[in-house]
This record gives structure tokens, sequence and C-alpha cells, in this order.
């Protein structure tokens, strides 16, 4: 009896070695896998959540979407660059060859997926993002004389419904694509891979938050609009047949359909900078701007950092150190004698 009972414990415990056995790989096999899946989220995870400001080792990188308020921003992020003493303020690098241990600004038109940003830089990445139907039909404005232009030399006519096509073939979810990590398939994922992406229809809106994510002061991203900074050129304006089927096509249901994501992604930047912004700081850094607007009027084509991207350099820095010095000299409100 004491025989058989040893043997069924004998028994008893073989299998609750097994069964510990299983639960252990098991258990192994659970934590290789949530390991690896950690794994991945952090590599996924771009080191730009790492900054909360440029002083140090730190990085600026703006994404330059064609007719996007692409230049004036540009000139923004080169700005901020300056006041922050980074490399290439006044240069273009063709790539993003930063060193880890050395801030550097690179602000220039290449599609996300295509940069080939060194593993362990530390970056504060942005971009801005307009309605698809405006930055469709800037784009055509733009880009259709040009292609009118060669159409006329080569064969003595421009036909509106060739340079329609171009567009069709261009105005496809544009920005989405232009913006996309490799990694990333919704305009959710974009938006939430960059620490900002702000919109052309609420420009100072956008800014007035960039300068408070990477606490620097207004002054750090004045800017005189490169659109008027740009040269006017004799070129061949486009018909009014050509303006014609080009409002068709936006209005189409297309034109819809071919830009979905890209209406996402401009619907969630827009929530984003309406949620975070102070109403009383927009309407403080939007006076202070026109200001300045107004007192670089006759620079706005001078003195430029890079092309058209952030002019009145020097007349921005003066109307900033006189606008320093008056509100030190104005008197104090709670003390009237001060």
């Amino acid at each position: 009896k004491d025989k058989k009972g040893f043997c069924i414990c004998l028994m008893l415990l073989n299998k609750l070695f097994l069964v510990l056995l299983v639960m252990q790989s098991v258990s192994t096999a659970v934590e290789e896998r949530l390991y690896t899946r950690l794994l991945s989220l952090v590599e996924d995870t771009p080191s730009s959540s790492l900054c909360t400001s440029l002083n140090g080792w730190c990085n600026l990188i703006y994404v330059k979407v064609p007719k996007a308020g692409s230049s004036t921003a540009a000139g923004v992020a080169r700005r901020l660059s300056e006041y922050y003493n980074l490399n290439g303020t006044r240069t273009s690098f063709p790539e993003i060859n930063v060193q880890s241990e050395i801030g550097v600004v690179w602000a220039n038109h290449k599609r996300y997926h295509k940069m080939q940003i060194p593993q362990g830089v530390r970056y504060f990445l942005w971009s801005m993002v307009r309605h698809p139907a405006l930055r469709c039909r800037s784009y055509a404005l733009a880009r259709i004389p040009n292609l009118m232009e060669k159409a006329l030399k080569k064969n003595g006519v421009a036909t509106e419904d060739g340079e329609i096509t171009d567009v069709r073939k261009t105005c496809r979810d544009f920005q989405y694509n232009y913006l996309k990590p490799s990694s990333c398939s919704s305009p959710r994922c974009i938006y939430e891979r960059y620490d900002l992406i702000g919109t052309v229809e609420n420009f100072d809106a956008t800014l007035t938050i960039l300068a408070q994510r990477l606490e620097a002061p207004l002054s750090a991203v004045l800017y005189v609009s490169a659109a008027k900074n740009s040269t006017i050129r004799n070129r061949t304006q486009p018909t009014s047949e050509f303006l014609h089927l080009l409002d068709k096509f936006i209005e189409s249901k297309d034109f819809e359909n071919n830009n979905q994501r890209d209406s996402e992604l401009w619907l969630r930047a827009t929530h984003g900078i309406q949620k975070l912004i102070n109403p009383l700081t927009l309407a403080s850094f939007t006076d202070y701007r026109n200001q300045a607007a107004e007192a670089c009027a006759a620079s706005a084509n001078k003195d430029c950092y890079r092309g058209d991207n952030g002019c009145a350099v020097k007349c921005l820095n003066r109307f900033v150190a006189a606008s320093s010095i008056s509100s030190k000299n104005r008197p104090n409100k709670t003390n009237p004698e001060a």
C-alpha cells in the first residue's frame, strides 16, 4: 500500500514537473515575443521624441512639402537654427548626414521615406500640410505655365487637356505620400510619428506652438512671407479654359476619392493645432509679426538665409532688438512710477 502510494505520488510529481517545463517553455516564448515586439516598437519610434529643445545635441528636421507654405516655413526653421546656433542655417545639405554630437538644421524638399537619418541621431521632426484642393490648385498654377511654355516651343500649341492630365497624376494623396515613413500605412501613423505637423491655414498658430515646443521665444519664429519675396517671371499664363478644367477637376468625385488620406492628415493636423493653441498667445504673436512685416517691408527681398527662405534677416533682428528695448522701458502698469 505504501509502495502504491509512493508510485502515485511519484507519477504526480513527474506530471507536475512536465507541466512546469511546458509552462516555462510557453512563458519563455511569450516573453521572447513580447521582447521582440517591444524592441520593434523602440526601433520604430523616432529619436525625435527625445527632443524638447534644440539646446544641446539635437537636430532640427523640416520636411518641405511643395506648395504647402514650404519656403516660408523653411525660413522659420533656419531662423530657429540661427537662434540655437545650429550648423547649416545658410546652407543646404543634399542628405541628412548629421552627427549626433553636432546640432544641424535640415530644411529641404525630399520625401521622408527617401531620407537616410543615421541611427542614434536626436532630432525634432516637423512639417506643414495644406488643404488638398488648395495645394493642388497652387501646384497647378505654379507648374502648368512651365509645361505650357515647353509645349508651345515644341508643338506651337499648348492643350489644356494635356496639362490637366499632369495635374491628375500629381494630385493623388501627394502630401500623405511625401511625409510617409516606409513603416506607416495610415495618416494617423504619420501624424503620430512627427513631433509637429502644422497647417498653412493655421500658419501663425503652428509657429506659436513650434516655439513653445522648442522652448524658444516668439522672436525666433518671426518671418516675412516667402510668397511675397518670389521674383515675378514673365511666363505664359494659363488660359481661362484651363482654369475652368482645373476647377472642374478639383471639385470632382475623382479628386475627392484620390485625396482621402491627404484630407484625413490635414484634418488631424488642423484639429491638433486648434486643440493646442492659446488664443491670447496667438493674437499677441500675430500682432507682433504684422508689426515686424510692416517694419521690414522694404527689406522683404534682401538678406535671405537661402534662396527665398527666411528673408529680411537683419531687419527682423533689428526689430526684435528695438522691441526688447521698448518693452524694458515701458512703464509697469502695477507701479506707474517704475
